[in-house]
This record gives C-alpha cells, sequence and structure tokens, in this order.
C-alpha cells in the first residue's frame, strides 16, 4: 500500500494516496470512510484453525501516523539503512529483504561464474581439495608469468586467503 502514497518533490505535506484501481489522487481527509469500507480477507483460506493479521500504519486515523507525518519520517529514514529497516518494519508492517535476498537464481549463478573467472578458474571444492587445487592454479600462474616457483609458493597461502570464491 506504501507504494500508492505520492507527494510532491521536498513537499510530504502533499502525501496522498493513488487509487491503484482508477488512479485518482485521494486526499488523506477520506482515510476515515476508506478505512470505515475496508473489509478483513483471507490471503490463505486453506490455513484453518489459526487468524493472522498485519495492519500497517496507513490505515491508522491518528495524527501522529498521518500520512504527511510518515512521507516525512521515510524521507528523514531513506538514506539509513537503521531507519529505513525500522520504518519498513514497525510503520509499514512489511518484512525487512536485505539487497542479496532480491537476486534471482539466474543472477546468483552468473555471480558464481564471473567469481571462478575472477579467481584463476578454481573449481568449486572443498576444505583441503580446494586449497591444493589453488596452489596449483596459483603455481602454474605464476610459471606461465615467468615468476620463480618458489618466490610464488612464500605467497601462495596468503592469496588463498584472499580468495573469497575458489
Amino acid at each position: 500500500m506504501w507504494r500508492h502514497i505520492e507527494w510532491e518533490p521536498d513537499r510530504p505535506d502533499t502525501a496522498a494516496f493513488r487509487c491503484p484501481h482508477c488512479e485518482t489522487l485521494i486526499d488523506e481527509s477520506h482515510n476515515p470512510a476508506m478505512v470505515g469500507a475496508g473489509t478483513w480477507r483471507a490471503t490463505h483460506p486453506e490455513v484453518t484453525g489459526h487468524h493472522g493479521y498485519r495492519l500497517n500504519s496507513l490505515v491508522s486515523l491518528l495524527p501522529n501516523v498521518s500520512w504527511t507525518v510518515l512521507a516525512r519520517e521515510f524521507l528523514q529514514a531513506k538514506d539509513h539503512r537503521d531507519r529505513l529497516m525500522s520504518f519498513i518494519t514497525t510503520k509499514l508492517a512489511e518484512p525487512w529483504r536485505e539487497q542479496a535476498d532480491e537476486s534471482s537464481e539466474g543472477e546468483l549463478a552468473a555471480r558464481a561464474h564471473r567469481g571462478r573467472d575472477r579467481h584463476h578458474n578454481c573449481s568449486p571444492l572443498s576444505g583441503r581439495d580446494r586449497e591444493r587445487n589453488c596452489k596449483k592454479v596459483l603455481q602454474k600462474s605464476a610459471k606461465q608469468a615467468g615468476n620463480p616457483e618458489k618466490s610464488m609458493t612464500k605467497n601462495v597461502d596468503q592469496t588463498i586467503a584472499r580468495i573469497v570464491v575458489c
């Protein structure tokens, strides 16, 4: 519902609700009538014997959470992760989602592939096998670059510690 609240740039006092059906901009003075006409709807009717409710501040008729106040609070919070998280979870009754949560399976696979390319094409092994494989790849890379293998092996353990995705 928050996505339907709009205001003029730098003017949170103009906050109003944009109807998602007819796209009319509705002033907050109509909020009591809209809340009064609202109904509870089961979003998961298959769940029986249990009722759960989520109600955000946008339907409150109290002046300390008016749309103007909420717009001001949002503008103050939007550039501060902790404040924004508090606003979203308490005022909007929405779960907080980290940016990483929004990655699709395809994006994650692409990132993993790019990571392997960046880190000397190490295979996705684990533990001791990964360490041995990384050392082999780094030593081979050192030989191809014309570096003496001895000087390379001194730094292999430090290099492995810096490898994030192998």
